[in-house]
This record gives structure tokens, C-alpha cells and sequence, in this order.
């Protein structure tokens, strides 16, 4: 066990960008799973009867049935399991994923970490409606392909707008700090 914390943590020390890559990767693996298990709950519940009352069946069924899934329950599983893996990519991204995190904490961070968010959520939203709702691509591919570009976008953003080194020089106390201890 102290051999993987070694290599562990001479990874982390060789190639700190890669380790923080990697730790984003995780932390947005489960937001996603998070998100895409929402989304197979909501789903379900607005069209039961379509999925013969088996939950499952919204996996192994989905392509079968698209033209029997009601309209918004895509749209309305995808905002909800969005918001959901939000709140917890936050919290990890600020605990786990991020060595600057101090501007994060700030309330202006946190507004911006949230904007970024939204801004990923549009594209979501915007692409589940076209490609699902219009072009009646399985949903299961829609979200996996929209997953992967959004994924690409957050980390971008927020490595360039909130978590980098020059915004975590607060030389002034912050008023608007979010983190108190």
C-alpha cells in the first residue's frame, strides 16, 4: 500500500497538470454518472408504461423506444441530473481536483464556477433538444458525445477562469469569502 502512495505521489510531483487532469477526469466521472443516472430516473418515472414498469428497460430499450418517450421528460432529466452534478463538481473541484482554489471560495468565484456551469448546461439542454428531440438520435449517444464536449469545455474554463495560480494571490482579505475556516 505505501508503494502505490509512492508512486502515487511521484506522479503527482513529476507531472502535477496530468495529476490534476486526471483528478478532473475522476471527479467529472462521477458528476456524470451522477447526471446520467438522474437522467435514466426521470426518464423512467414520466414514461413507465412505455418501459413496461422496469427501470432497465430505459438502458437495454432506449433506442426501440424513442418515438414513444414523452417530449420533455429527455430535456427535464437532463437539466435536473445536470444541476445535481453540478453541486457536487463544485464541491470536488474546490476540495480534490484543484491546487489554486482560493478565488473559487470567493463568492465571485463561486458565481463564476456557476455561469461557466450554466453555460455548459445550454449546450447540454440545446443539444438533447436538437439531436434527440428533433433528429431522434438515441439519447444515450446524445449524451455521451455532448458529455465529452462539455467535459472538454468546463475543464478549460475553469482552469483558465477561476482555479489559476494569479487568482489564487488574494494579497486582501475578501469580504466575500465563501470559505470561513
Amino acid at each position: 500500500m505505501n508503494k502505490i502512495k509512492e508512486l502515487i505521489n511521484n506522479f503527482e510531483k513529476a507531472h502535477p497538470r496530468l495529476w490534476e487532469i486526471f483528478k478532473f477526469l475522476v471527479v467529472g466521472g462521477f458528476a456524470t454518472l451522477i447526471d446520467m443516472i438522474i437522467m435514466a430516473v426521470v426518464i423512467y418515472f414520466v414514461n413507465m408504461k412505455v418501459f413496461s414498469y422496469n427501470f432497465f428497460n430505459v438502458i437495454l430499450e432506449s433506442s426501440k423506444r424513442k418515438n414513444e418517450i414523452l417530449a420533455y421528460s429527455s430535456v427535464l432529466g437532463t437539466g435536473l441530473g445536470f444541476l445535481l452534478g453540478l453541486v457536487f463538481n463544485y464541491i470536488m473541484s474546490v476540495k480534490v481536483v484543484f491546487a489554486h482554489k482560493e478565488y473559487a471560495k470567493t463568492f465571485n468565484g463561486a458565481v463564476l464556477f456557476v455561469v461557466l456551469s450554466v453555460i455548459g448546461f445550454f449546450i447540454h439542454l440545446g443539444g438533447m433538444w436538437l439531436f434527440f428531440e428533433k433528429l431522434r438520435i438515441d439519447y444515450w449517444i446524445v449524451k455521451i458525445v455532448i458529455t465529452i464536449f462539455v467535459l472538454v469545455f468546463n475543464y478549460i474554463t475553469r482552469k483558465f477562469f477561476i482555479f489559476r495560480a494569479d487568482k489564487a494571490n488574494l494579497n486582501s482579505p475578501n469580504p466575500n469569502n465563501i470559505d470561513k475556516g
